[in-house]
């Protein structure tokens, strides 16, 4: 039940942005897609008393979802992937969101790192108790960009290492675009 519950928030957050495609919109619909993602990472740890990741790769510029803890789990499947692709792991690449929903090209995975000590990190690991401890004790931040130079707009998001909510910020922007 809590997969398809989160298979419909993500459904619904693909929807819902795709009337529009501008810049804030497309940064805070990519925003509420990995949130999902990270949800479900979260719901799976939780229901399967194991531990789950979102892994970020930055250099494709997208993220996974893994189990990593013990035992065997069927890894969900990606309703946003092709269906030719949807066997072939929980992948989501920012850079074909827009194929989905035309308002998403353009994202781009910045990094994440410990809120606290600025530690850069390439994980989120949920463990069966829904937070991200004892392996980490700090929040970590997520920054997503859209554009480039002083018109460069972010969006950060917030995993609690306690419980593992996330919280999605506003979108920022770099410079006045004058």
């Amino acid at each position: 039940m809590l997969v398809a519950v989160t298979i419909l928030a993500i459904l619904a957050s693909v929807v819902i942005p795709a009337s529009s495609s501008s810049g804030p919109q497309s940064l805070q619909a990519a925003a509420r897609i990995l949130a999902n993602d990270l949800q479900l990472a979260r719901g799976l740890a939780i229901q399967h008393n194991t531990q789950w990741s979102v892994q970020f790769d930055s250099k494709d510029n997208s993220y996974e979802l893994v189990h990593t803890g013990s035992g065997s789990f069927p890894v969900p499947e990606n309703p946003l992937a092709p269906p030719s692709e949807r066997n072939a792991g929980y992948i989501v690449d920012f850079d074909e969101l827009w194929l989905i929903s035309s308002g998403n090209d353009g994202v781009q995975f910045a990094g994440a790192a410990l809120d606290q000590s600025g530690a850069a990190v390439t994980d989120i690991a949920y463990g069966p108790m829904g937070g991200t401890g004892p392996t980490r004790s700090d929040d970590t931040l997520i920054v997503l960009t859209r554009g480039s130079g002083k018109d460069m707009q972010t969006l950060t998001l917030t995993v609690s290492w306690v419980t593992g909510q996330v919280w999605i910020g506003d979108v920022g922007v770099i410079g006045s675009g004058s």
